[in-house]
């Protein structure tokens, strides 16, 4: 694996209507690039964990919102609690820790009907994505950044 260079940032809105941006930060998905795209996750409210071992995914398809879809029903599965084909995904994965969807094996052959459904519970939810961007500390002059 090589470093992360992109990151999606799940919370609330922060101030009078999202004026402020994200705050409170809940779930952090660092995107890492390398051979192959993969997102690990950075819990920022500890009330959400993942349903099982569950520490990395490699998507399908890399910069896909699908893919991001899926990191948020593996990742955050508090918001899917009323969804029982959601919940029985979830024991089928329940051991797996490092999750390669295109591996059909480990994932559910219902997985597009997942991710459907997921769609149901995701679309109030507050999203920002930001790409890493490298700056000097020491020649701030050079990045235009003073």
């Amino acid at each position: 694996m090589a470093g992360f260079s992109r990151a999606v940032y799940i919370g609330s809105p922060g101030g009078y209507l999202g004026a402020d941006g994200l705050n409170p930060i809940d779930l952090e998905i660092l995107i890492g690039d390398g051979n192959r795209q993969w997102f690990e996750a950075v819990y920022h409210n500890k009330s959400i964990q993942p349903k099982g071992k569950q520490k990395t995914i490699v998507p399908f398809y890399p910069d896909s919102l699908d893919s991001l879809i899926d990191a948020i029903i593996i990742f955050y599965p508090s918001l899917f609690d009323s969804s029982p084909i959601i919940k029985e995904a979830y024991n089928q994965l329940s051991d797996i820790q490092f999750i390669d969807f295109a591996n059909e094996k480990i994932i559910p052959a219902n997985w597009i009907d997942i991710r459907n459904e997921a769609r149901k519970y995701i679309s109030d939810l507050t999203v920002y994505y930001a790409n890493f961007e490298e700056i000097s500390l020491a020649h701030p002059e050079k990045d235009g950044k003073s």
